[in-house]
């Protein structure tokens, strides 16, 4: 768990090869997390259990196992709190990406429903223990809109600026070709913003961010840093550019 770091060889994209090797050293580390599960089972470390199943998640986001395995711990370590807000997150996910909610998944929720709490200091102190994150904050369309929106009535007010920045892959390349290069470009975004930022992936191509106390000059700049990071660390395909633009709330 210590020794994986994310997708193997990420930077090469269209060798067989290269995908099976990425494919088997994700299986090693979803059966290790399971295995790792049934021993802090046995322990009764729900709490631990948990952070290496966030520890996990960080590095592989859309595996079912690790998302109803981490549920089920915040459950049996009695945060049903949080275990409800991660439940609401899987199911946005796949109600999102168009994909059928697991059987295991809709049971939890079942669970969760039954269990429910009313009391508003159980939520409140799942949230004073979540961790604090570093990067910019990765949301929807539909909650950034939201933020937009209350970021728009905040900007009427005396509060430093705020700017939004455009980003669209252009070009021509495959449908799987530009699912993969986004990837990759949305996690140099969400990397390099600040905590205060927020980024929304609005579809495959599109990419919007709001950054605040940024203004002028150097929201062009903060853009041109991000598309020129993203270039020196992948390869993208010469007949692919990344078109931007910014404007102030």
């Amino acid at each position: 768990m210590e020794i994986y770091r994310g997708d193997y060889l990420v930077e090469s994209r269209s060798e067989e090869w290269v995908w099976t090797a990425r494919n088997y050293y994700r299986d090693l580390l979803v059966s290790t997390m399971l295995e790792l599960d049934d021993f802090m089972q046995e322990e009764e470390e729900y709490q631990k259990l948990w952070e290496f199943y966030e520890q996990v998640h960080r590095l592989i986001k859309y595996d079912e196992r690790l998302i109803t395995g981490g549920i089920n711990a915040l459950i049996s370590a009695g945060r049903t709190g949080m275990a409800r807000l991660k439940y609401e997150e899987a199911m946005k996910m796949f109600e999102e990406n168009e994909l059928s909610v697991p059987p295991e998944l809709r049971e939890l929720g079942e669970k969760l429903n039954s269990d429910y709490s009313d009391d508003p200091d159980e939520f409140l102190a799942d949230l004073q223990d979540c961790e604090e994150s570093e990067g910019a904050f990765v949301c929807d369309p539909q909650i950034f809109t939201r933020l937009y929106e209350l970021e728009k009535r905040r900007s009427q007010r005396d509060v430093p600026p705020r700017s939004v920045i455009h980003m669209r892959l252009a070009g021509e390349c495959e449908n799987a070709g530009v699912k993969n290069i986004g990837d990759s470009f949305m996690d140099i975004i969400s990397n390099q913003l600040r905590c205060g930022d927020i980024v929304c992936r609005w579809n495959d191509k599109h990419f919007v961010a709001l950054l605040a106390d940024v203004s002028g000059a150097k929201v062009k700049k903060v853009s041109e840093r991000l598309i020129n990071s993203f270039r020196f660390k992948y390869d993208m395909p010469g007949d692919l550019e990344i078109e931007k633009r910014s404007y102030e709330l």
